[in-house]
């Protein structure tokens, strides 16, 4: 009995010895993902005006002689953000990565500002923020010498090529001459990302709303809302939705940022979307515009009736003429076209054809026509437009 007994006590420990050596060839196993370092800089308490901008930050493990990460901290650097920084593992790195203590340290600048070496965990998770970096003067540390080669992957970064709020397309450039995009206040958003053999990360595709307020949310993309085009064995297109309906998330009167991520190994892309959202009632944004104008029966064949709407909504047109006899009634569904949401960056344009309800071709002559709200019966904006020979 006391062989049997011995041998079983003996078993049991082998048993934990082998799973106490299991965990620590996994806990030493390097990070091999995309992997990513961010923090900030904050100014000197001396009350100096020294910049947190253009400082270099350098992650080492034990020496930099031994391999480190470095960035520019602000707007040159990765983050693009003034005062902070951000190390991407497979673009910047020159060292193995494995969770672990490492340092982190802001090389002394021109002006003697610098940070000295500073204690920070990396966890393994993909993503750890530094702790705040204070610069002081006669601090930091030389900047190590040229970077361990490490010959550099091949391929591109993603491409962020389209993204639609309720099917319709965000125009970066005319948000740059001060449009509006309007939005409803829980807008569906699909998104179309590309990249090359190198493929995409499906598991790194993150939206991003309104970082910089206290009302900030992080959403990534679930599996089911995404679909892939493969090639050689990675997604190298990427469709996905995104419903802040589905996510619970309303947003209020006013104006959102949205920022949207795709990442590989070679690097991420960042893309960001202004939009305002509107609530309540739909309402006209800008002006109803007709175009051509005026019209020639002769020469033109159709009319466009242009006007952005705040919010979608089932809408009619009705056009009159002096008389104030309708000749025309034009009806638009919610969500399509003629009766979708998007301001003046992303407007409504439908079309006539002169012809009457009554069958025939309107002639020369002034027209009035009203854009009315069909739920509420309730007339919403006004346009008009001349017709000549």
């Amino acid at each position: 009995m006391l062989n049997i007994a011995s041998k079983i006590i003996f078993s049991i420990i082998i048993i934990i010895c082998l799973i106490a050596v299991g965990n620590s060839v996994i806990a030493q196993s390097p990070y091999t993902a995309i992997y990513w370092v961010d923090g900030k800089i904050l100014p000197p308490t001396d009350g100096s005006t020294a910049s947190t901008n253009d400082r270099v930050v350098i992650l080492y493990e034990t020496t930099t002689e031994a391999g480190y990460a470095d960035d520019l901290s602000g707007p040159s650097g990765l983050s693009g953000r003034s005062g902070e920084f951000m190390m991407n593992a497979m673009e910047d790195w020159r060292m193995e990565i494995k969770p672990g203590e490492y340092k982190i340290a802001v090389a002394t600048g021109s002006d003697g500002y610098g940070v000295d070496p500073v204690n920070m965990t990396i966890s393994g998770k993909g993503y750890d923020t530094a702790p705040d970096l204070v610069l002081v003067k006669g601090a930091g540390i030389t900047m190590p010498g040229t970077h361990p080669f490490v010959p550099p992957l091949a391929g591109e970064v993603p491409v962020i090529e389209n993204i639609q709020f309720n099917n319709r397309t965000y125009q970066k450039k005319l948000m740059e001459k001060d449009y509006e995009f309007i939005v409803s206040s829980q807008p569906e958003i699909k998104v179309k990302v590309t990249a090359g053999s190198v493929g995409i990360d499906t598991s790194l595709l993150y939206v991003f709303l309104d970082e910089e307020t206290a009302n900030k949310k992080t959403f990534s993309i679930k599996e089911e809302n995404m679909t892939k085009v493969m090639g050689n064995g990675v997604p190298i297109e990427v469709n996905y939705k995104l419903n802040l309906k589905d996510e619970e998330t309303t947003l209020v009167d006013g104006e959102h940022i949205f920022r949207f991520t795709a990442s590989n190994q070679i690097g991420t892309t960042s893309e960001s979307a202004t939009v305002t959202a509107m609530g309540g009632d739909v309402q006209i944004i800008g002006v109803p515009l007709t175009y051509p104008s005026p019209i020639h029966l002769s020469t033109d064949n159709k009319v466009t009736f242009q006007y952005g709407l705040s919010t979608d909504a089932d809408i009619d047109i009705y056009v009159f003429d002096v008389t104030a006899r309708v000749v025309k009634k034009l009806s638009f569904n919610a969500g399509a076209s003629g009766g979708s949401a998007g301001g003046t960056a992303n407007p409504n344009k439908v079309e006539w054809d002169f012809m009457s309800d009554q069958g025939y071709k309107v002639g020369s002559g002034i027209y009035l026509w009203n854009i009315v709200d069909k739920n509420k019966s309730k007339i919403i904006g006004k346009g008009k437009m001349t017709t000549a020979p």
